[in-house]
């Protein structure tokens, strides 16, 4: 996730996109999006550091991310404990949950 994002990240995925560029791959396009990421790291990281009201509300977000994925965990879990469906129809529609979820539309306003 984003949020996982953080210096070793960066500099572990720098250190093996100069592997791969020394290999003899053309992936200037890899650095390149290395380089917008990591200059987004560091304008958040700043900002955070002096604006602690940015950082109280990254922090909630963090956690409504964190509560999110608790959730969809219960959801999958509860979905596969139902009786009566085979394996594929409950990943169907385990699928179909986090298709609508991205989309922000589960259950408002579909009938």
């Amino acid at each position: 996730m984003a949020k996982d994002i953080n210096r070793n990240l960066l500099l572990n995925w720098w250190k093996n996109f100069k592997l791969v560029e020394h290999a003899g791959f053309n992936i200037q396009f890899a650095f390149d999006h290395l380089y917008e990421v990591t200059q987004s790291l560091i304008r958040v990281v700043r900002v955070c550091d002096t604006d602690s009201t940015i950082n109280d509300y990254r922090r909630k977000m963090n956690d409504q991310t964190t509560e999110l994925e608790k959730l969809k965990v219960q959801l999958t879990l509860h979905i596969n404990s139902k009786k009566g469906k085979s394996i594929l129809e409950k990943q169907r529609l385990i699928e179909d949950f986090e298709l609508f979820s991205k989309m922000h539309m589960v259950g408002t306003g579909l009938l």
